[in-house]
């Protein structure tokens, strides 16, 4: 029942690589896969939204058919959409996560450029928005369970602007091309290597693999980590004008911390 195609896409939209100008939009992959998402979608069921690709889904947007909603054995509904349980609390622990190690959400109100667009209380509630996810699509419904979430937000600092983003991947879905994952440094699966892939140590003596392409302008920062359970997580952030003479207040241990948190499981995995 396995079908790769959708983490394949995934995989390849979601880290942003560098652009081949520099005037190419600076979130245009990570977005532009919300954009397709929601397209595919809507072009295959005439405007109903329908979540299935190959054995998969796609989450944030959709639903598993465009009818009603499959009733449980217990006579309630269950659908599948940006209010689904483990998705919603799979993001509030990525949201978590990020909040404890970096400082994404703060300086809104102090007279510097927050690292959020928003005040550090809607960042706080923005960042919990379950709104791009992987699910495996079960029959019934209810067996149905969360494969990945990809969540991204945009980085301000000064007049720089990027993205930070993690990706969280199901142990149980990530088997068939998890072998590299610790060993190779991609922008996506099938592009070039980062120019520098290295192995760190962290404080609490995990090994991770960085990846690092700094430019005159632009900067591109990959954590990778394979948690005990199999789990695995990136962590990165991705600007292609941000300039060589002002480094981000994002430090590549502050990804590390965020990419080794325990926290960072699939929620019913």
């Amino acid at each position: 029942m396995r079908d790769d195609s959708l983490y394949r896409l995934m995989d390849r939209e979601a880290a942003d690589a560098p652009p081949a100008s520099a005037t190419d939009d600076l979130r245009r992959g990570r977005r532009r896969l919300r954009r397709r998402r929601l397209g595919v979608t809507a072009a295959a069921a005439c405007g109903v939204l329908v979540a299935s690709i190959a054995a998969y889904g796609v989450g944030g947007m959709t639903q598993l058919t465009g009818g009603p909603a499959t009733e449980n054995d217990g006579g309630s509904q269950f659908e599948i959409n940006n209010s689904w349980a483990p998705a919603k609390q799979s993001y509030s622990r990525v949201r978590d996560v990020v909040f404890a190690h970096t400082e994404y959400g703060q300086n809104a109100g102090t007279g510097a450029r927050p690292h959020a667009p928003l005040s550090p209380e809607r960042a706080w509630r923005d960042a919990a928005m379950a709104d791009s996810f992987g699910y495996h699509s079960g029959d019934p419904l209810e067996e149905s369970w969360l494969a990945n979430v990809t969540w991204d937000r945009t980085w301000y600092e000064d007049s720089n602007v990027g993205t930070l983003y993690v990706d969280v991947f199901s142990h149980r879905s990530a088997g068939r091309w998890s072998s590299g994952w610790m060993t190779e440094c991609r922008y996506r699966i099938g592009s070039n290597l980062f120019p520098t892939c290295e192995e760190r140590t962290t404080s609490e003596r995990k090994i991770v693999l960085v990846g690092i392409d700094r430019r005159p302008h632009g900067l591109w920062i990959m954590v990778k980590w394979k948690q005990p359970d199999g789990t695995l997580v990136r962590a990165g952030f991705s600007s292609p004008r941000w300039p060589q003479t002002s480094p981000p207040a994002l430090t590549i241990d502050d990804l590390m911390k965020v990419a080794t948190d325990p926290r960072l499981t699939i929620l019913g995995d």
